[in-house]
Formats: structure tokens, sequence, C-alpha cells
């Protein structure tokens, strides 16, 4: 695979290299030597042949000098945001829309690392790189937190097909926080009365088209019509600068999206919070609270995390727009192939998720039972 520079695509000028896990991070959570799990070698037939795996600090992707230089202010700044929100501190709606960026970075750096690594299985060519992609849909997280009380780093979701072929759903947990990012076109902006394209069709890997709609402009509860299974603070950023080529710019300047706008040039929404179906705005200079309610055991946490992202994989899969009439019959196939097999794949991994959690429960009972003495 001919190497490209994972910022712009393009091949890499004066080569740099990015780490797409930031040198800060993995210092933050441990030695940065330590091991990181790769996933499976999908080429290598024995199994303990294909684990992969590299030490933190040499997970490096080739990139222009000039484009990683131009992101070092986003990692300085997302770095005294994650402080913040380990440390339990308010944030503001643009620290947190800044924070966005740094999760679509990471994100996207992840999907195009991954694919160099695996030898693109999925078979896809990107039309999208790093620069291209951050702040141009629709993005939530969900911040939860557990009892765990050591450093560690891990990232959930990053070696599904699904992940390969759609990089719109990830976990990353820093310590005892957990972070789900979900980002994909038109995810919510219907619901929350904003800009967006209406009767999408797919006319490639990537590629959409619709009927461009200026929004309803007004909220409709619940702006995800899918259960959220997770218990944490859920964020939300409607993002309609994909709309851009489509419209006139000056139908945007309405009151409801003055408003409700970050900056509206670049259709960037603001922040809003979900408390219990109300969605609050939140303003630039606001803060709000990161401190969650909840404070959930650790291995309850892992396993549902691991559990809820690949239900969120699973439903932007199944949510894949119809495909336009003209598009390549072969293309569209290998696209529905794609789509059924990352299903099929990560309902395996939930019922294999589901029966080693209840094994393990079954030790715990065990061993509970053991110090109780006795029969139940």
């Amino acid at each position: 695979m001919a190497k490209y520079c994972i910022f712009c695509g393009n091949p890499p000028q004066n080569k740099n290299k990015e780490h797409v896990i930031p040198r800060w991070l993995i210092a933050l959570t441990g030695d940065p030597k330590r091991s990181f799990f790769l996933g499976l070698d999908w080429y290598t037939p024995e199994e303990k042949d294909r684990i992969k795996s590299f030490a933190f600090d040499q997970l490096t992707f080739p990139s222009c000098t000039v484009c990683n230089a131009a992101f070092s202010s986003l990692e300085e700044k997302a770095k005294e945001v994650m402080n913040k929100m380990l440390g339990n501190a308010d944030l503001s709606g643009g620290e947190i829309s800044l924070f966005f960026d740094w999760l679509d970075k990471v994100r996207i750096g992840l999907w195009l690392g991954m694919s160099q690594i695996h030898g693109n299985p999925a078979n896809i060519t990107p039309l999208f790189h790093i620069k291209k992609r951050m702040g141009l849909h629709d993005r939530m997280l969900i911040l939860e937190r557990t009892n765990y009380t050591e450093k560690r780093l891990l990232l959930a979701g990053i070696h599904t097909l699904s992940f390969m072929v759609t990089p719109s759903a990830f976990i990353l947990v820093v310590n005892n926080l957990f972070i789900t990012n979900i980002s994909n076109q038109y995810l919510f902006s219907r619901r929350l009365g904003f800009p967006c394209l209406e009767n999408v069709v797919r006319t490639g890997e990537s590629l959409f088209k619709g009927n461009p709609s200026l929004g309803s402009e007004r909220i409709m509860s619940p702006i995800i019509r899918r259960k959220i299974a997770e218990n944490g603070i859920e964020l939300y950023q409607p993002i309609f600068k994909a709309l851009n080529p489509h419209v006139n710019t000056s139908d945007f300047e309405t009151t409801f999206l003055k408003e409700n706008c970050y900056d509206l040039s670049k259709g960037l929404g603001a922040i809003f919070q979900n408390f219990n179906g109300s969605y609050a705005r939140v303003k630039s200079d606001e803060v709000i609270s990161t401190t969650t309610g909840d404070i959930r055991s650790d291995d309850e946490q892992v396993f549902a995390s691991l559990i809820n992202i690949l239900n969120w994989q699973i439903s932007i899969d199944q949510g894949i727009a119809k495909f336009e009439q003209s598009i390549d019959i072969d293309a569209k196939k290998q696209m529905e192939r794609n789509a059924k097999d990352s299903i099929r794949r990560n309902r395996n991994q939930i019922k294999a998720i589901k029966m080693m959690q209840n094994i393990l429960m079954a030790q715990k009972l065990q061993r509970i039972q053991s110090v109780f003495g006795g029969n139940r």
C-alpha cells in the first residue's frame, strides 16, 4: 500500500511521523513502551500467530512535517481538556467543541492507521483524511466513570470490520474515564431542527446525495431514535458544513441558527446536553459539570461498553442509505456485503462477550459462596 500523509492524504512532504495516540496521552496513562494490542492479523491462519501489537510510542504513521505541526496547537489544548475531565473540572462549550475536533482527529487517524497495519482487509480506498473529515459531520460523546484507581489507556471498537469500513464509533478509556464517541453525517441534525439532507441515497463508499433541507427549527425528542444504553453525560454537536455546496449559505441566516451555532459560516452548531430527554444548548463560554453521578463497577462497565460500541456500529451499518439507481452494480454488491458482514461479526462478538461475562460472574459468585460457606 502506497504511503500517504495521514492528515492530507498526499505523499508526505519532508516526511514526519504522527503519533495517532499522542505522546502526552501515552505518558499520562503509564509506561510509553508498554504494548498496545492491535487486533488479529486478518491474513494469518494460525490464531496464535495472529495477535498484532506494538509499543504505544511506536504506533506512528507517515505525515507531512507542515501538516503535523499545524495540529500541535490542537493537541496542547486537548491535553488541557483531558486533564480537566480527569479531575472532574467544569468545561465550557467551546472546550467541548475543541475536544470533539480532537476526537475526530484520533478516530480518523486510527481508521487510516489500522487499515495500513492490517493490509486494508475491507478493500477501502480512503476518500478523506484527517483534515478533510474533522469537524464535518454530527458528533456526540458520552462520559462515564468507574471505580478503577490505576493508570491505563484502552481503545474499543477500532478492530472491527465495521470500523474499517465506516469509522464512526469508538471508545477511549483513560484511567477511570470512559469516552464513547459517535460521529456520522446527519446523525441527529434533523431531529435537533438543524439543516440536513433528506431522502439520502448512496452514490459510493462514503459518498451520498439528497435533498437539502434548512431544518424544522424545533427539537424532536429523542434526537437519537435508538435506546441509549450508556448511563453518563450525553453531549451532542450538530454540524451542517457538508451542506454548503448544495445551498445558498445566506439561507442559513435565520434567528434559530444564529442563536444555536458557534460558527454559522462553518455550519458548526452549539453543544447540546441531554437532561432526561430535554436537550439544552450550551453557550460557547458557558460551563457544564463533567462529574458523572453514577460511578460504576469497572468490571461491569468494561463489558457494557464493549457491547454498547458494537451495537452502535451495528446501528450505523443498518442505517446505510439506499443506493442510487445508477451506481455501479459491483460496487453496490461489495458495499452491501461489507455492511452485512460487519453486522454479523459484531453480533457474534456480542454473543462471545456476554458468554465471557456470564462465566466471570459465575466464578465471582463461587468465590463469594466459598467465603460464607454452605450451598446456595
